[in-house]
């Protein structure tokens, strides 16, 4: 009589997956300043739309929009239509 016994190996691989952190100035500036729509900051910044909403509502209830890199310009632009609801160009 013949008994088969599977032979079972197993590997673990560490993955760890590593993108560019998003540029929140640039996001912010897009957004407020050039009056983006979210469908186009998720195309330009590669990432799903869901995600470019999260860190955009992070920024606007945090007021970390106001640390970032931005000119005197953009911050008055930004504070001006941050809480304004719109569409964005395409």
């Amino acid at each position: 009589m013949l008994v088969e016994h599977p032979i079972n190996i197993k590997r673990v691989y560490s993955v760890i997956w590593r993108r560019s952190k998003l540029d929140l100035a640039e996001l912010a500036k897009n957004r407020w300043v050039n009056k983006w729509s979210i469908k186009r900051l998720a195309t330009h910044h590669d990432r799903a739309q869901d995600t470019i909403q999260m860190h955009l509502s992070a920024l606007r209830k945090s007021d970390k929009w106001m640390k970032l890199l931005l000119s005197q310009h953009d911050r008055k632009l930004i504070s001006k239509s941050i809480n304004t609801p719109f569409k964005g160009v395409d």
